[in-house]
């Protein structure tokens, strides 16, 4: 098996919120056997971590996985762990979508589908 380091990327929605979109990008290792499997993996490791929930203030929020957007071979053994989070506020997430979906595209990843 081999080590691999996914990018996720996941949209957050929150009830009546007027603000800037918020996304988050996560860094996450997958136990593999090859690169194919560590694109599935990702990818259903993402579906996994969607959720919604009320927050403090009553509003509901929703975590909605977009799609892995990088995949590399690492060394390492602990599958599933989380290794990055960023959290986004794009006032016109247009163009931050369109790079996202560009780098992943250019790695030969992307099953874009938003």
């Amino acid at each position: 098996m081999t080590q691999f380091l996914a990018r996720l990327f996941f949209s957050i929605q929150i009830e009546d919120y007027s603000g800037p979109e918020q996304f988050d990008e996560q860094f996450r290792l997958i136990l593999a056997e090859n690169r194919t499997m560590a694109i599935q993996l990702g990818q259903t490791l993402g579906h996994q971590l969607q959720e919604q929930f009320v927050n403090a203030d009553g509003k509901l929020v929703s975590w909605n996985f977009i799609e892995h957007v990088e995949v590399f071979s690492l060394d390492e053994n602990r599958s599933n762990s989380l290794i990055f989070s960023q959290h986004h506020e794009i006032e016109n997430p247009v163009p931050f979508l369109l790079f996202q979906k560009e780098r992943a595209q250019q790695t030969g990843d992307a099953s874009w589908n938003q």
